[in-house]
């Protein structure tokens, strides 16, 4: 079994810092994991208050530059598939990128690793998942106004 080195990614917007999804849980969550299945962690990048864009998140961007020019960085581990992204395209294209650079996503509630190409799948159809909850709670925040 090859060594996994990662890094990890946690990120709240408004709206899971209104329900509790906090950096300090993502961060206890994803330092546990690794110390349970003997994962090096180099570093946990974070973002608070981001926004959906990529454009709006540096340190996503400053994350996925150091993985994919990292010749030991061999995964990147998020709590669940919303924290990386939530729009469909996004995740699947930076997924896509990454894997050709022989580089991986880990989400730990998903309990999906995108090195097994059934969970790569599996995790494609999730990304479709996240995103429209992502409209569900906008057009329901909108509507609400």
């Amino acid at each position: 079994m090859k060594k996994i080195v990662a890094v990890g990614y946690i990120r709240v917007s408004t709206e899971e810092q209104k329900s509790n999804f906090s950096l300090d849980f993502q961060r206890e969550t994803i330092t546990d994991y690794c110390l349970e299945n003997k994962i090096e962690l180099l570093d946990i990048y974070e973002e608070a208050g981001s926004g959906t864009s990529l454009n709006e998140r540096p340190d996503f961007t400053k994350m996925l530059h150091q993985v994919l020019t990292s010749s030991t960085i061999t995964h990147v581990i998020v709590v669940q598939d919303d924290r990386f992204a939530r729009d469909h395209v996004d995740a699947v294209s930076i997924v896509k990128k990454m894997g050709q650079s022989d580089k991986h996503l880990i989400m730990i509630a998903d309990n999906l690793n995108t090195e097994d190409p059934n969970q790569l799948q599996i995790f494609q159809m999730k990304s479709i998942i996240s995103e429209s909850h992502r409209s569900r709670i906008l057009f329901n925040t909108n509507f609400g106004m």
